[in-house]
């Protein structure tokens, strides 16, 4: 029987967490409800068919949190809430955010913890951290509407490779604590925003930071557009 939220509220407490074991799409209609987690142990999406979401609420309190395990998609209508507890995924099982959708709350205590993809042509910010720190990355005056995947790594970019000693003369060097992977599907521009603290090394003087891309054997100059904020921490 097909499950619809309708315009009303589902609270998932338990900790099996969200199945979905329809063997079609119809097997649960959005609606313009919405789907909270409010569990106080780890809780999981998943299900023999990916779920989509009008509004989804992660307030999970344990230590885990929410994971998917299965594809997710949040409608151009919802919204994506982000109370406590994180929204773990990984790049078979990622959430995507539909043209329109947007998202409310984010901080240290409740980010997407794994990649994350955003459908459209408008700004986003991508709700992303790892290790109990929110690392946000942002696109902006896209030239058109596309598919971005961000991820934010809380390691060393050498080791993956991407030689750090392979670089324009243009930057002194790379930072070793953390680096962004943003991909897109077609071939669409954006401009891109990066953000630091603490967490990034130091940063202890605004007017020289730069962005750098990696292209395969490089770690090319992309400059500075703007900055805002202070240095570390910032």
């Amino acid at each position: 029987t097909a499950i619809s939220a309708s315009t009303y509220n589902i609270t998932v407490t338990g900790a099996a967490g969200w199945a979905n074991a329809s063997t079609d799409a119809t097997g649960f209609d959005a609606g313009t409800g919405t789907v909270l987690f409010t569990g106080t142990a780890a809780q999981t999406i998943s299900g023999a068919t990916s779920t989509t979401f009008n509004n989804l609420t992660i307030n999970n309190t344990s230590a885990t949190g929410v994971t998917a395990s299965q594809p997710i998609t949040v409608l151009g209508t919802g919204v994506l809430t982000l109370t406590d507890g994180y929204l773990y995924t990984d790049a078979a099982n990622l959430i995507t955010m539909n043209a329109g959708s947007s998202v409310s709350g984010v901080s240290n205590a409740s980010f997407v913890y794994g990649p994350m993809a955003k459908v459209g042509s408008t700004d986003f910010t991508f709700p992303i951290g790892k290790d109990v720190q929110y690392r946000p990355l942002a696109i902006s005056s896209l030239s058109g509407s596309e598919t971005f995947t961000a991820t934010y790594f809380h390691s060393d970019p050498n080791l993956v490779p991407y030689d750090v000693t392979s670089k324009d003369a243009s930057l002194n060097h790379v930072g070793r604590c953390e680096y962004w992977t943003l991909t897109e599907a077609g071939t669409q521009d954006a401009w891109v925003t990066l953000s630091w603290d603490s967490y990034s090394c130091g940063v202890d003087d605004i007017a020289a930071v730069s962005v750098g891309r990696w292209d395969g054997a490089v770690w090319r100059d992309h400059g500075t557009g703007t900055t805002t904020g202070a240095v570390s921490p910032a």
